[in-house]
């Protein structure tokens, strides 16, 4: 399909999906993160901890004001 495209484009017939309408502007894509979830807040030396449903930005802002911010690593929790 796409060669028969680029035949036609060449030849200056246009695309095959000349009967489609066009495109509308881009489509934003999907977080899955982007729900409120539990996260698993860890960093080195210490022992993680479960957070309440929250936001992936409000979990990045609790665990940015931990003495070893620069050390965390957030992971989501599903179930």
């Amino acid at each position: 399909a796409v060669l028969g495209d680029l035949v036609a484009i060449a030849r200056g017939q246009g695309s095959t999906w000349a009967g489609l309408p066009a495109a509308e502007g881009p489509v934003p894509a999907l977080d899955p993160l982007d729900r409120p979830r539990a996260w698993l807040v860890t960093g080195a030396g210490t022992t993680g901890r479960r957070t309440e449903p929250m936001s992936l930005a409000d979990a990045r802002r609790a665990a940015s004001a931990a003495p070893t911010a620069a050390d965390t690593v957030i992971y989501p929790i599903d179930g």
